[in-house]
């Protein structure tokens, strides 16, 4: 039998309580929002549309559960329809704007580099808000391409070079840098370090003109040298990769990346690819592809500070890094606007790893990716693993070192399809807000908050959220922040939560909602088991123009309490209902208000009537041990973490498949976290609790 809880209805004054909207308040006068722009991203999967309105605008949370369930859909020309991985709210002068990212689910019906023809089309009510706000219909609305692929993912094969552009050869084994430019332009007779044709290229006027600078795969080079040239344009790059020539001494094409390699004995030692300004770097630098390249730290235990693998500084625009490996730095990667921002900086299925100092002998704190003054950023398919160690054996970790580390400067990003593991604090921190979907986050002490100017976490899966130390305890989940500035919108909804090691577990947080915070929050169909409580972090009253939805969710919080908050003097704000809930605590101590702890009931009474239509049940799954080893295991591979992680850290160059594919991680562990005995609640499309509908058809 399931038990529901004995509680007063969550109907209140203005607002009534709906799980697919936070807050059904009208007001006198609706708007409706027509679509500016939609453009593909450099990935090739995702798009992002930007619906318009004159200010003063839509109040509420865009959202795209009410039009899916009326049968709207996001629909190419071609008919591929496409799945609303997140939205987020700006406004800048008159115009109020929604930006809605959508993701090709499909890869082979991914945009390729250079196609033609892109359109859109929907009805009305694509996204709504609670307030009566919708978008226009539209149809055969052409879509700019940013596209950088071939049907394979990786950054497309067909660059060719601008006006007046060469192609330089390198080989550390066969190169000499004696060699004339011209000479170097014959993969016969290459320069013989990366420096040196950098240089070149520059005193050969390549600036703007869309060279390639090409490596031998199978050498080792001295670390690399400074960029001082753009590409042309996006379809004329500046690239810099690998190659493969037959010089006659026997050796055949090993398939291996070219390796970078400082060696950090060397006192003088400096990064390995910068544009740090001076010898008549321009203002900017743009158009830049990097890719299939190695870049290592070797003969170094973290004991010398500021040592980075790419240190980009200058500025510019299309910069994008695919396939590369960076390991073992103080700062793997940065990405910092110092001299002027950057715009559109891609990171695609590159291995970032082991950013690491020893705090013992030096004092710093370590990033695996690092980015300030960023706008248009996009990391898609990459694995960030054991970034932000603070100690020479990797086992010290800190508050301030993270896998990656968003600043509040940049814009929104688009983070999807990615693993971050084992980061020191955070496995990311997007501070700066946008669209974080179908990541893996495995062992962080945090796994992630996005900030302002709001977004979304969808569809991530997250477990083993462990301690920072002894001294430190942690074990957190996701966590919509406002610490750096204000959100009109954040939705937290079908993440998967599971298995934390921590002691302090919580599955989610909301940290400063309301004044100069968060004003509305949707959080949804999220399975939370054994993964701690949901906690609220503020240190003011909610004001009444806030909305917190919390709907048919599965809080299987085992041995922690359900809910922590402060005491607030009102929850008229706060609607909560349809939740599977759960815990093994004693039932006088299931939540805590301020410093009382209280039965669900009690809870109930003080915050607006919530959860009287949740159930309360022990909830069964189809496999509660599920975890990204057994994900491996059902792949074909080894039933292990390390053996997982492993794979994803030695993947060679141009290799992509399921194992590598998060949206296959993620369908993994739903099945794996289906609930066999709670009931639907109701009919519809979305009645049912937690990320995965388990009814029978």
């Amino acid at each position: 039998m399931f038990q529901r809880a004995d509680r007063r209805s969550p109907s209140r004054g203005r607002k009534c309580f709906r799980p697919e909207i936070e807050s059904c308040e009208r007001r006198e006068v609706l708007s409706t929002l027509t679509l500016a722009s939609a453009t593909v991203l450099p990935d090739g999967r995702t798009l992002q549309l930007v619906f318009n309105a004159p200010l003063p605008g839509p109040s509420g949370a865009p959202d795209w559960m009410p039009g899916y369930t009326a049968g709207v859909r996001l629909a190419t020309g071609a008919g591929d329809t496409l799945e609303n991985i997140g939205n987020y709210v700006t406004s800048h002068a008159d115009t109020l704007s929604w930006t809605a990212t959508y993701l090709i689910d499909d890869p082979s019906n991914a945009v390729l580099f250079n196609q033609t023809g892109v359109s859109l089309g929907a009805g009305a009510g694509l996204l709504q808000d609670g307030n009566g706000d919708s978008t226009a219909s539209f149809t055969s609305f052409p879509v700019a391409n940013r596209s950088l692929i071939d049907a394979g993912g990786f950054t497309t094969q067909s660059f060719t070079r601008g006006t007046g552009g060469v192609t330089l050869y390198v080989s550390s084994t066969h190169g000499d840098d004696t060699r004339t430019f011209a000479q170097a332009e014959n993969p016969a007779t290459p320069y013989r370090t990366l420096a040196q044709a950098l240089n070149q290229a520059f005193d050969n006027g390549m600036n703007g003109k869309g060279a390639d600078v090409r490596l031998l795969r199978g050498d080792t080079f001295s670390a690399g040298g400074k960029i001082k040239i753009s590409g042309q344009d996006p379809q004329h790059p500046l690239v810099i990769e690998d190659y493969w020539y037959n010089y006659g001494d026997g050796t055949t094409d090993p398939g291996t990346r070219p390796i970078l390699a400082e060696d950090e004995t060397n006192s003088r030692a400096t990064d390995v690819l910068d544009t740090t300004g001076g010898g008549g770097t321009a203002a900017t630098v743009n158009f830049v592809v990097i890719r299939r390249l190695a870049i290592e730290a070797v003969n170094w235990t973290g004991n010398i500070a500021n040592r980075q693998g790419l240190n980009f500084l200058r500025g510019g625009t299309d910069w994008t890094l695919d396939d590369c490996l960076i390991q073992n730095f103080g700062q793997n990667v940065i990405f910092q606007g110092f001299d002027g921002p950057f715009e559109n900086v891609t990171l695609l299925r590159c291995v970032i790893e082991d950013a690491r100092i020893d705090n013992s002998v030096v004092s710093g704190h370590p990033q695996g990716l690092y980015l300030s003054n960023v706008h248009g950023i996009d990391i898609s398919q990459c694995t960030f693993d054991d970034n932000g160690r603070v100690s020479a054996d990797r086992s010290g970790r800190d508050i301030f070192s993270h896998n990656v580390y968003i600043q509040n400067d940049c814009g929104p990003a688009v983070v999807w399809g990615n693993v971050f593991h084992s980061g020191g604090s955070h496995g990311i921190q997007m501070r700066s807000g946008g669209v974080l979907a179908y990541n893996y986050f495995g062992r962080n002490a945090i796994a992630a908050f996005v900030d302002a100017p709001g977004g979304s976490q969808y569809k991530n899966v997250v477990e083993h959220a462990e301690d920072i130390s002894p001294s430190l305890p942690r074990g957190f989940g996701l966590s919509a922040n406002s610490a750096y500035g204000s959100s009109v919108a954040q939705a937290i909804e079908f993440n998967i939560l599971v298995n934390f090691s921590g002691h302090q577990n919580r599955a989610i947080s909301l940290d400063q909602v309301g004044l100069n915070g968060i004003s509305h929050v949707i959080v949804r169909h999220n399975t939370m088991v054994g993964a701690g409580l949901f906690k609220f972090n503020a240190d003011i009253n909610i004001p009444s123009y806030v909305s917190v939805g919390i709907a048919n969710n599965i809080l299987d919080a085992r041995s922690n309490p359900l809910y922590v908050a402060p005491a607030f003097t009102s929850w008229g704000w706060y609607q909560a209902d349809r939740n599977a809930l759960n815990t093994t605590v004693p039932s006088n101590q299931v939540t805590q208000l301020g410093v009382p702890v209280l039965t669900l009931s009690g809870w109930s009474a003080a915050t607006n009537g919530s959860e009287a239509n949740s159930v309360t049940v022990p909830p069964h799954y189809v496999n509660d041990t599920a975890d990204i080893g057994g994900f491996y295991a059902s792949v074909g591979g080894p039933g292990s973490e390390d053996a997982y992680i492993a794979l994803l850290r030695a993947r060679s160059p141009g290799i992509w498949g399921t194992p590598y594919d998060t949206t296959a991680v993620y369908s993994y562990f739903a099945a794996a976290y289906q609930p066999t005995n709670l009931p639907a609640t109701g009919p519809g499309p979305f009645d049912y609790y937690g990320a995965a509908d388990y009814r029978t058809p």
